[in-house]
């Protein structure tokens, strides 16, 4: 969620409008479930930034500017060629990277939806413990 806080902030950067002046129900945070044996690249751990040609730093380079969007096509473009299914990165919207991301192309599976929709006036400024549980308990179905 903090991550998805750092995302709306993002998106109305350069905007009079700031994430407070927005109305509870601006956005919805849906929690999606991946298909079984999906493969992303890793662009979080030092070892998978580095390994996708971007400093050890991403999402940010040398004085703290943020690296230009880009400058992980390659990444992207790599994780393609070698039919990989996305690519999880560190999150970009926070100059810390605090928080992942993930760029998933299908090819031919579509996430399933988990129940419920969280509009933003639950999830704009709660602790993870003020909201529904979007990730409950797997089945043997997932």
């Amino acid at each position: 969620m903090a991550t998805a806080r750092f995302q709306v902030a993002r998106l109305l950067e350069g905007s009079p409008v700031e994430p407070d002046d927005l109305t509870d129900d601006a956005f919805d945070l849906v929690a999606a479930r991946l298909p079984r044996g999906q493969m992303a690249a890793d662009v979080v751990t030092v070892e998978g930034v580095t390994a996708a040609g971007l400093p050890p730093t991403y999402p940010e380079a040398a004085g703290g500017v943020r690296i230009a969007h880009r400058m992980c096509w390659p990444a992207a473009e790599e994780a393609h060629s070698m039919e990989l299914d996305g690519v999880e990165c560190r999150s970009a919207a926070s100059a810390s990277g605090i928080g992942r991301e993930l760029a998933w192309w299908p090819r031919g599976r579509a996430p399933r939806p988990r129940p419920g929709r969280v509009p933003y006036g639950h999830w704009r400024g709660s602790a993870v413990t003020d909201v529904p549980d979007l990730f409950p308990t797997s089945s043997a179905a997932d």
